[in-house]
């Protein structure tokens, strides 16, 4: 489920290395290095797992750890690489929420993600890249269109929001031609609606569960 890790490291002396930025050629983690990486673990739901070794973690909690290792650098952003890679629904809500909240406090947080349902679900603004180029780039629910899903995917696609509840679902004709494709399945670049009697597989993956309801904003 995740790459090779060092065998017999343990997850507080990976997070440990978080730290190197901060401490001097030759020396170990003060102190203060180790406090920084506790509250870091606690940050991300995993202060059990400090004395674990890495090779016993599930993919999930690894991803978790990364993330940890990643906030014991300080850094004032984190950039992760398709975090959400092979894993179940349960494991990719929780790092889902995890980024999310780490935006919401103040980090800049920049993901890979080839899941465009959470993408969705979670970004503030969504980059579609395609043949070494960049072709769009706004608020997910002006990005991911039907045309855009088409032409970038070749699928019949669209996305839909759960009403400003972060709340998303993608749903695809998983069996059709995209819209506008010829015989062989080849898509054209156009402007692209719903074809006249549509495949009904259709499935909807929703990924309302990813991230709850914002608290209403109480304060005067």
């Amino acid at each position: 489920q995740h790459a090779p890790v060092p065998r017999g490291m343990t997850v507080a002396e990976a997070v440990d290395i978080g730290r190197a930025p901060h401490i001097g050629a030759l020396r170990r983690p003060t102190r203060a290095d180790r406090a920084v990486a506790r509250a870091a673990l606690a940050r991300v739901g995993a202060s059990a797992l400090r004395d674990r070794t890495l090779a016993t973690l599930s993919g999930g909690e690894l991803q978790r750890v990364r993330v940890a290792v990643a906030l014991a650098q300080e850094a004032p952003c984190v950039i992760l690489d398709e975090p959400t890679s092979s894993l179940d629904l349960g494991a990719s809500a929780r790092i889902g929420r995890l980024l999310r909240d780490l935006a919401d406090d103040g980090l800049a947080v920049l993901v890979v993600l080839q899941d465009l349902a959470l993408a969705a679900a979670i970004a503030d603004v969504v980059a579609v890249m395609h043949d070494g180029r960049t072709v769009a780039t706004g608020p997910p629910s002006s990005v991911l269109t039907p045309e855009l899903l088409a032409e970038i995917w070749q699928v019949d696609a669209r996305l839909s929001t759960g009403g400003g509840q972060r709340g998303t679902a993608l749903h695809i004709d998983w069996l059709g031609r995209p819209p506008g494709a010829d015989p062989d399945g080849a898509p054209v670049r156009a402007a692209l609606g719903s074809p006249a009697g549509a495949s009904s597989r259709h499935v909807a993956v929703d990924t309302t569960p990813f991230l709850p309801s914002p608290t209403p904003d109480t304060r005067p």
